[in-house]
């Protein structure tokens, strides 16, 4: 969804993104337990358009709320539109238009 673009990882497990700007994403699978968390624990994504996003999320239907759990965007006080999906282990993700501001 994101078009981050996938390098070697060191082991089978893995997956390395590089998502721009020098920075990369590490995901590793095997995890057993599952997640206990809020949207308050979350790692935050700057996107594009929010409406682009959520029109990629529900074409993929993919499920995704405000952090109050609306099907909503959440409009913060600066004007950054946001969302929360959850990824596969249940770790909450959220992704914002902050991006537009820059």
């Amino acid at each position: 969804m994101f078009g981050f673009r996938e390098v070697p990882a060191p082991f089978p497990i893995a997956r390395w993104l590089v998502t721009g700007n020098g920075l990369m994403l590490h995901l590793v699978k095997g995890r057993s337990l599952p997640v206990d968390n809020t949207k308050w624990d979350h790692i935050a994504i700057a996107w594009g358009p929010m409406e682009e996003t959520i029109a990629t999320l529900d074409a993929k239907k993919i499920a995704w709320s405000d952090i109050q759990g609306r099907h909503v965007p959440q409009i913060r006080p600066d004007g950054v539109k946001q969302i929360f999906v959850r990824d596969p282990d249940g770790y909450w993700i959220e992704i914002n238009d902050s991006l537009k501001n820059r």
